[in-house]
Formats: structure tokens, sequence, C-alpha cells
């Protein structure tokens, strides 16, 4: 199912959006290659995510028609000091919000990544994602998700 909304608003994320973001995340654990994650996790798991971003490094949410129809977050690229200036940006978006609204979205949260004090000079690039679905198998011996 696809929906289209008449207006598109960004905040930042709260504890109590914990729920709504996992169940978006989950699908892409379960479902696609768009993580390298291989478990989906518990409210209580991504409550602990929300809590370890700071206003440098925010989560923003995006409602549209009173529901969290996607997330957007900004993270450390890497611990050495070559990568201070650089930040891994992520943009999840619900399923049934993807067509007509991945777009909007990236346009939307955008300049609210970019005005994060850590999105250093390289800015915030947001990709939207749109891969299909991609069943994960866990091989038995190797226990490699292909």
């Amino acid at each position: 199912m696809t929906t289209v909304a008449a207006s598109i608003t960004v905040r930042a994320a709260v504890a109590g959006d914990a729920g709504r973001i996992a169940a978006i995340w989950n699908r892409e654990v379960r479902e696609t290659f768009a993580t390298t994650d291989t478990e989906p996790r518990t409210i209580a798991a991504q409550r602990a995510w929300l809590a370890a971003h700071t206003p440098a490094y925010p989560v923003l949410v995006a409602v549209a028609d009173d529901e969290i129809a996607g997330f957007a977050a900004l993270a450390a690229y890497r611990p050495k000091p070559a990568f201070a200036h650089t930040v891994e940006d992520s943009v999840y978006v619900d399923d049934a919000w993807r067509v007509g609204f991945v777009s909007r979205a990236a346009m939307t949260f955008a300049p609210r990544l970019r005005a994060a004090p850590n999105a250093g000079r390289c800015g915030a690039a947001v990709r939207p994602l749109h891969n299909p679905p991609m069943q994960r198998t866990a091989t038995a011996s190797s226990g490699a998700v292909k």
C-alpha cells in the first residue's frame, strides 16, 4: 500500500518514538540489505540507541498524517582523528510511505541534518532508500547471511 501525505513535519526524535523507529528499522533488517545488522532491535535497544544520540548527532523523525513515516540520523563515521569531520547519515522510510514520500522526506531531512554541529565540512548526503525487499537467509554451516 502506498500512502500520500498532505504535509510532512520533521522534529527531533524522542524516547516515545522508539517503537515506531524500531518497526521501520526491523523491516530493513529482516527483508533487505540496507543495514549490516542481522538481528531486529527491541524497543528497549532502540531507546538506548536514541539516548546515545546528541544534538551533534541528531535523530529526526518525519511525521505525516500523525504517523512517523521515516527517520534520519547522523552518527560519527569512525573514531580516528582523520574522520573527525565525517559523519554517517541514515534515512529510513516506512515501506508504505516510500512512493511519493522519499524525495519529499530527503528534501525535508537534508537541511536539518546539515545544520547539526558535527555535520562538518562534508555536510549530510541524504540518499533515498528504495531497495526492493531481499530475503535474508542464514546458512547453517557458516552463519553467513546471503
